[in-house]
């Protein structure tokens, strides 16, 4: 992969990416929008009683309501048309299907620039429904650990992470045919692995569960890792700052070149700070699937089914 793309090209990467998932409640269609740039006084509201100030990029549903203070402003990026326009000081403005529709304020005539058009990205959110509709029974546990099937790896993000087995429980986790016995690694809500020593390139990879001495379960088949070069590392990392204040566009650069553990820590970060962005959670629970991380997926699905106002099946 070319990872010196112009900001331009690869912004339209991210945003396919982003736009994967969606609310159903907010919209089958996903988001409408952006906030960019935020300053002053600027808040939004899902339902217009509860109200937040914006302080960094915000993804805003049809239903969404905005306004601003006297030093408040803010730039909405349609995603439908790639379309720009300024929300300025002492405005309150409605997010609908197609757009803005300002309740008090001065429009301002749209506009496009490279740096805020979504390069027409199709709406694919409604797929996301099916990581947020788990009906799978509870069990105690499980010696039965997944893997993700295929992940990049880097010496900033070098963890392998998988589910917490039942008490009593080791690892072997096998490595290009090199095996590690493993304990104790348990945090609160998974067992994370720090690779090293590697080169370079395509890896194997195979966990397995010891109970007693014996192994209680063995993947039918290798999972796979590629170890990023650090000039890989470097681009992404300079793509990365060009949008440090968009937790998602960021997510979308890492998933694209296969970081899906950094996924994950960024959108669990994301969300610790950012709860009751609810509408967006659906990313943070397909993460956890693709990592195969299935008791933390079914934990946040619950919580963005039962998140207040939302009817989401």
């Amino acid at each position: 992969m070319d990872f010196a793309r112009s900001k331009f090209a690869c912004f339209g990467i991210v945003t396919l990416l982003v736009f994967a998932v969606a609310h159903p409640v907010a919209a089958a269609s996903g988001p409408i929008g952006r906030l960019l740039e935020p300053e002053g006084d600027i808040e939004y509201s899902r339902d217009g009683s509860r109200w937040k100030r914006v302080t960094r990029t915000k993804y805003v549903f049809a239903g969404y309501k905005v306004r601003t203070g006297g030093d408040g402003r803010g730039t909405f990026v349609n995603q439908l048309s790639g379309l720009s326009r300024v929300i300025g000081p002492d405005s309150s403005v409605e997010v609908s299907s197609d757009g803005l529709a300002f309740t008090k304020g001065a429009q301002t005539d749209p506009f496009t620039n490279e740096a805020t058009v979504f390069d027409g990205i199709a709406n694919k959110f409604a797929k996301a429904q099916r990581y947020t509709m788990l009906r799978r029974p509870a069990i105690k546990c499980s010696n039965e650990v997944k893997t993700a099937r295929s992940v990049s790896l880097s010496s900033s993000h070098p963890d392998l992470v998988w589910n917490i087995a039942c008490p009593g429980t080791t690892y072997r986790l096998t490595i290009d045919g090199k095996i590690v016995e493993l304990g104790g690694l348990a945090e609160a809500d998974m067992v994370r692995f720090k690779v090293s020593g590697v080169s370079e390139g395509a890896h194997t990879y195979k966990l397995e569960t010891i109970n007693d001495g014996m192994v209680v379960y063995s993947p039918s088949r290798d999972s796979r890792f590629h170890w990023l070069s650090q000039a890989q590392e470097t681009e992404i990392k300079k793509t990365l700052a060009d949008y440090d204040d968009d937790v998602f566009a960021q997510a979308g650069i890492l998933e694209s070149v296969g970081l899906l553990v950094a996924v994950m820590d960024s959108y669990s970060r994301y969300f610790l700070e950012e709860f009751d962005d609810n509408d967006m959670r659906p990313l943070l629970v397909r993460s956890y699937s693709r990592l195969g991380l299935t008791e933390l997926q079914k934990k946040e699905a619950k919580i963005f089914r039962d998140f207040p106002n939302s009817s989401t099946p």
